[in-house]
């Protein structure tokens, strides 16, 4: 019955995602990322936690041109993905920004559009963002998008 639910779920999805959009004779698919792993549109739907759609510029700050038509982001083991944008306090995108778990490792660095991409974090984690002539940002993963603001020391 699960596996009944998802499959609605992810037809009614893309149904309005291209209902939105102009026919046009030459139309990708959106990427599909479990756990951050790109897959074919074939995969399974039994143990899926989360499904997100990420359309628009959003989806192309995080992965390129390639994600015109979108991004589904699934996660299937109680994580979640976790993407967002680093910026200063007049909205400016701040590019090579470090994002670090809790054990001081580095996960990613922000991209030239200030954005970052975590396959797979579990809510209620802390992570770091940290950048040279800024003040050090802790958060607590609650969501699957966040913006994260830095202040100059």
């Amino acid at each position: 019955m699960k596996s009944l639910h998802f499959t609605v779920l992810i037809l009614f999805i893309a149904t309005c995602a291209f209902s939105q959009r102009p026919d046009s004779a030459k139309t990708t698919k959106p990427i599909v990322l479990l756990n951050g792993i790109p897959v074919t549109d074939s995969v399974s739907l039994n143990k899926f936690d989360r499904i997100d759609f990420i359309q628009g510029k959003k989806a192309i700050d995080l992965l390129g041109a390639k994600a015109a038509s979108g991004i589904y982001i699934i996660s299937g083991d109680g994580k979640i993905p976790v993407y967002g944008e680093v910026v200063d306090r007049k909205g400016k995108k701040i590019k090579n920004a470090e994002v670090i778990n809790s054990h001081g490792t580095v996960l990613t660095l922000t991209n030239d559009c200030g954005s970052f991409f975590l396959p797979s974090l579990g809510i209620g984690e802390e992570v770091v963002i940290r950048k040279k002539r800024f003040v050090e940002k802790r958060f607590v993963i609650q969501q699957t998008h966040h913006v994260i603001t830095l202040n100059k020391n």
